[in-house]
């Protein structure tokens, strides 16, 4: 008998069932369901590690577990894949506080504080970010 595991990892779902696997991922995540949340989208990352916010998913969810430095690989990778995308970097700046890297810290706000401007729009959550940012660089250079 085949190993189920090994024919699912030869054989990767199809798109439309991957969105439900993030889609099942995200109400866990809202449910408080962190964990199965996070094999959720770990799950949907393998699949499809070129999708941005299926890394951005697996990646906040380590990061909210403690698993800093592999969340900050995973947002690093984010960058590579939407450089022009601010959340990635905030996230990276709060990996890098948690870790005691400070001055990479405050570059990675300074970068999101320039995305936040440059991007120009009236999002409601760019303007959050970039309140949470300045107020996070303000208090990491003290």
């Amino acid at each position: 008998m085949k190993n189920p595991t090994i024919v699912n990892e030869c054989h990767p779902p199809p798109d439309n069932e991957l969105e439900e696997i993030y889609e099942r991922g995200y109400n866990l995540w809202n449910d408080g369901f962190f964990e199965q949340a996070t094999e959720c989208f770990a799950e949907a990352a393998i699949y499809h590690p070129l999708e941005r916010r299926f890394l951005f998913a697996f990646a906040c969810a380590l990061k909210q577990q403690g698993e800093t430095e592999q969340a900050l690989k995973l947002f690093m990778h984010c960058i590579f894949l939407q450089a022009d995308e601010p959340w990635a970097y905030f996230h990276i700046a709060g990996c890098l506080n948690t870790l005691g890297n400070i001055t990479e810290a405050c570059d990675a706000l300074e970068s999101t504080l320039t995305l936040c401007r440059s991007l120009n729009n009236d999002a409601a959550s760019h303007h959050w970010l970039h309140q949470q940012a300045k107020s996070l660089l303000a208090d990491l250079s003290y």
